[in-house]
């Protein structure tokens, strides 16, 4: 009887499933720490593993470059992206006004809560006057020496940990006129390379130190295989493999497209179109999230379908079979 019930009891605590994560309550070293980024977070990445460096973007339009450790917090930097959406505000303004003879009465000052359109190569959601832009996605690179942030203008900007200056701008007119869907730094290269994804599903490689395209994207930009070109879904995101850091996996909710940058272009060169040709696979739908975690190992995050089918609202009709409607 006692083994019968020892044996009842390892069934239960196996039953029971730990959780997958801990929370921990982390606690600022400085009081002028915790004040600055006490503001309502909009956006926060993590640098790479093993560096417990966090950057957290808030309501503010200020940029914080924290660092854990033993359970505290420290502020190592503070980036401005207000100031820098501002002078950015500020240029898309004047090109405008050339374009534009009647741009005077476009930008009354009596109205300060106006909202202005810029269109073109520019983004076609409404920027305020004041140039405030909401981060959607942040990026640190390997070494940590840069900070890609991506607002909801549709721009991406490129800034120096170390100076806390904007380097580089990507704006959608640089990304073939399309707005960026993600972007990630790639891992371990000579020249820090990011990549960034577009809602016309394509991808462009973008030479950090050099402030331009690098030749990858130049030489072959413009021959992208046409089966990832006409995917119904968009690219949602890229991974890269830490151990093969020149493959990157580039994904949407129903593909996974493999990219090896290290294999020569005139080994996926198809000849008769005179385009490259990636691998997808298709097995895995709806994908919510995709991460390498280790070698030749990822992990894919899918939504059930029941669970979607739940997020629709109620039918305004609904035909009961067997009834007389």
């Amino acid at each position: 009887e006692r083994d019968d019930a020892a044996a009842n009891d390892d069934d239960a605590s196996d039953d029971e499933e730990e959780p997958a994560v801990v929370p921990v309550r982390l606690r600022f070293n400085d009081e002028s720490d915790a004040l600055a980024c006490g503001a309502v977070p909009v956006a926060m990445c993590f640098g790479p593993a093993k560096s417990k460096v966090l950057a957290c973007a808030t309501q503010t339009g200020s940029i914080a470059i924290l660092r854990v450790s033993g359970g505290r917090v420290r502020r190592t930097a503070t980036i401005s992206h207000l100031a820098a959406a501002r002078k950015s505000f500020l240029s898309q303004v004047s090109r405008k006004a050339t374009r534009d003879a009647s741009a005077d009465s476009d930008y009354d000052d009596d109205s300060e809560d106006e909202d202005v359109t810029m269109r073109g190569d520019e983004s076609d959601k409404p920027i305020r006057r004041d140039g405030a832009m909401a981060v959607q996605h942040l990026q640190l690179s390997p070494d940590l020496q840069w900070l890609a942030v991506g607002d909801d203008s549709g721009t991406i900007k490129v800034f120096s940990v170390d100076t806390q200056q904007q380097h580089a701008e990507l704006s959608q007119g640089a990304l073939g006129g399309a707005r960026f869907t993600s972007f990630a730094f790639q891992p371990v290269t000579s020249h820090t390379v990011l990549v960034v994804t577009t809602m016309a599903n394509r991808f462009f490689r973008f030479d950090v130190d050099r402030n331009a395209m690098d030749d990858w994207t130049r030489l072959n930009g413009e021959r992208l295989d046409p089966a990832l070109l006409s995917q119904a879904d968009r690219i949602l995101g890229v991974s890269f493999d830490p151990t093969r850091p020149d493959l990157a996996l580039f994904w949407g909710r129903s593909f996974i497209t493999k990219v090896d940058f290290s294999v020569s272009t005139h080994a996926l060169e198809d000849f008769e179109k005179g385009t490259l040709r990636f691998s997808t696979l298709q097995k895995y739908r709806p994908i919510i999230h995709l991460e390498v975690i280790a070698s030749n190992e990822i992990m894919v995050m899918e939504a059930p379908w029941l669970k979607v089918m739940k997020t629709f609202k109620d039918p305004l009709f609904r035909r009961r079979f067997g009834g007389a409607n």
